[in-house]
């Protein structure tokens, strides 16, 4: 065996797998330079929403929150994997604030996702070549690259689920770690806990395919105060380049995704 290839076993990680969609409607209605310009577009979005800084607003008091390389990613034609090196404690929240960040700035982009977000196990390979090379050779497996994939196809709307198991995680880690009495970024870990469920998940009925099911999802829509996405704007990411003719399967990806930007932007909605 060629001893130039790693194994990373990691037996419990956060995953984030997203698909774009109209991919096939999208080839077919642009030509190849204007492709590679959006996928071009799209790995920018991704590689800079490793790396963030956003501000958060808690009473009286503001504070910053930067984000680091504690996140790993493929693209693959119209797929992207995320996850985390690890399931530890802060971990969620960097990939959640990561995949708000991308959901987001592809909206802007007319570039409509869906997703979820597991717990799981995951293996890496990647071939570690000379830097002359020109091409890479890496690959990504796992029980958590499955479960992402199937609950990501299931959903009807431009969206990401949270999988319970997931929440259940950091809940528990979080207990184990207040009872540490530790902090981040100078929040005790109550407070940071909270405020990023407050400002990055929302619990509200999924559209499955198979039904409306109450959940977890990334609440990508709002970024700030007076920055968000519009429900107007929901039909030109699904028309842009894609060649949507009121097909019913869009149509309800359509009304789905323009009710939940509704909830959000009406602030009628629980964490």
């Amino acid at each position: 065996m060629n001893n130039t290839i790693q194994q990373h076993y990691i037996p419990s990680t956060y995953v984030a797998m997203l698909d774009l969609l109209g991919f096939q409607q999208l080839v077919e209605n642009t030509t190849d330079k204007e492709l590679s310009n959006m996928f071009e577009k799209l790995t920018e979005i991704v590689a800079s929403s490793l790396n963030y800084t956003l501000k958060y607003e808690n009473g009286e008091r503001e504070f910053v929150v930067s984000g680091y390389q504690t996140i790993n990613y493929l693209i693959i034609t119209d797929t992207i994997v995320m996850w985390t090196n690890d399931s530890s404690y802060g971990h969620f929240h960097d990939l959640v604030t990561a995949v708000k960040l991308v959901f987001y700035h592809c909206f802007k982009q007319y570039l409509p996702i869906r997703g979820a977000i597991v717990c799981d196990s995951i293996t890496f390979f990647d071939r570690q070549l000379p830097i002359t090379k020109r091409y890479i050779e890496a690959s990504v497996i796992g029980k958590a690259i499955l479960k992402a994939y199937k609950l990501g196809n299931s959903q009807d709307w431009m969206g990401c689920y949270i999988h319970d198991d997931c929440i259940t995680k950091n809940d528990q880690d979080l207990t184990a770690e207040i009872q540490k009495g530790g902090s981040i970024n100078n929040l005790p870990m109550k407070e940071f806990d909270a405020m990023n469920f407050r400002e990055n998940i929302i619990n509200t009925d999924i559209p499955f395919k198979e039904g409306v099911k109450k959940g977890h999802a990334i609440q990508w829509v709002k970024m700030g105060a007076n920055i968000e996405a519009k429900p107007e704007q929901v039909l030109e990411n699904f028309e842009y380049k894609k060649g949507y003719n009121g097909e019913e399967s869009v149509k309800k990806k359509i009304e789905n995704t323009v009710k939940f930007i509704e909830i959000v932007t009406s602030n009628s909605y629980n964490t």
